[in-house]
């Protein structure tokens, strides 16, 4: 057996990433002025076993040219990512050594479309590069006799991470992430926590948020009405990052609301303490989050914290204070206790605790 991947981290890792557009650093900053909300959709689930995203290296051409001094404002040639997903090989197969060589300056995440569909841009990143080399490198050497064991979750796009160096050919290394495995040069690792491809995005993220400054970025606005049909808000689910969070990047604002019933009653907004907040967050929407079995029918008073990054995007949470004190976020379900740390702060923001 080489994976057995949760049914939490299947379902949040299948939904589809929007294509990035060739000026991306650009797009975020004209974004974040203009508090755009992004919305995703969950890509349907295969039903049949899914084998696919994975193969041998391919022939990629050399880079050349002297090594700028800001590496991810190059575009990734076009003809540098694979234009159709490769296949695994029958059997697992491996070798002795590390997968990627270390002095790499820029890696680009290339999505190749499963179907017939255009593949979105690739990700260039500049930042950051080390640690990702250094997680491949740290994956174990396959057991003997290793058997393909998969997921089967219908991901649109083959993800493949395209390393490129000042005095070498680039190396393309596959990473399935229904078999959690990552392979180049007839070397093939398994992988569960860390993600490369989340490892990526976080890093990516942060890299965007890293070219805007927080004060431009626009707080997010109270509805006047709770869309508890709709459900909390999350731009950002399907690339939460290092160690599943929910929040793998610095926030640059945050609105508290608080609702009676379905109506707007009391806001407010923040800059200040979201290092904070953002922990306790973390805290209380992370993968060893504490649950509660309260059940006692539709919330009279509901709290929602809104936070925005540096790079525009949104995530609601949602705290059911009145009769029971719940936590709700997308992708994560119902029945979260949320922590007094994270309560505090939010009557702290809304002028103390709802009444009784």
């Amino acid at each position: 057996m080489i994976v057995d991947q949760g049914l939490r981290h299947v379902l949040v890792d299948a939904v589809p990433e929007l294509p990035a557009p060739p000026d991306r650093v650009a797009a975020v900053a004209a974004r974040v002025q203009r508090g755009r909300r992004v919305t995703g959709s969950l890509a349907t689930v295969a039903v049949a076993f899914v084998v696919a995203a994975v193969g041998l290296a391919i022939g990629v051409p050399r880079l050349g040219g002297p090594t700028p001094a800001n590496p991810f404002a190059l575009p990734v040639p076009e003809d540098a990512c694979p234009t159709t997903p490769p296949q695994l090989p029958a059997e697992p197969a491996d070798r002795p050594g590390q997968l990627v060589p270390t002095g790499a300056v820029r890696v680009a995440l290339c999505q190749t479309a499963i179907q017939a569909e255009p593949s979105p841009a690739a990700q260039l990143l500049g930042t950051g590069v080390d640690s990702l080399v250094s997680l491949l490198n740290a994956l174990p050497e396959l057991p003997a006799g290793a058997t393909w064991r998969c997921a089967q979750v219908g991901f649109r796009y083959a993800s493949s991470l395209l390393f490129r160096y000042p005095d070498r050919e680039p190396v393309l290394v596959q990473v399935d992430r229904n078999c959690q495995v990552a392979q180049v040069d007839g070397r093939t690792r398994a992988y569960s926590e860390p993600d490369p491809i989340e490892r990526f995005e976080a890093l990516y993220r942060g890299q965007l948020a890293a070219q805007v400054d927080p004060a431009t970025v626009a707080a997010p606005e109270c509805p006047q009405a709770l869309a508890t049909a709709a459900g909390p808000r999350d731009d950002i689910s399907h690339g939460k990052g290092l160690n599943g969070q929910a929040l793998p990047t610095e926030l640059a604002a945050a609105t508290f609301c608080r609702y009676f019933g379905s109506h707007l009653s009391v806001t407010s907004s923040a800059r200040d303490g979201l290092a904070q907040l953002r922990d306790a967050l973390n805290q209380t929407f992370g993968p060893d989050r504490p649950s509660t079995t309260c059940v006692t029918g539709p919330a009279t008073v509901t709290d929602t914290v809104a936070v925005v990054d540096g790079t525009g995007d949104v995530v609601e949470f949602w705290l059911e204070r009145r009769p029971c004190a719940v936590g709700i976020r997308t992708g994560w379900g119902a029945g979260i206790l949320p922590t007094p740390d994270l309560l505090g702060r939010v009557d702290a923001a809304l002028g103390g605790p709802p009444p009784a």
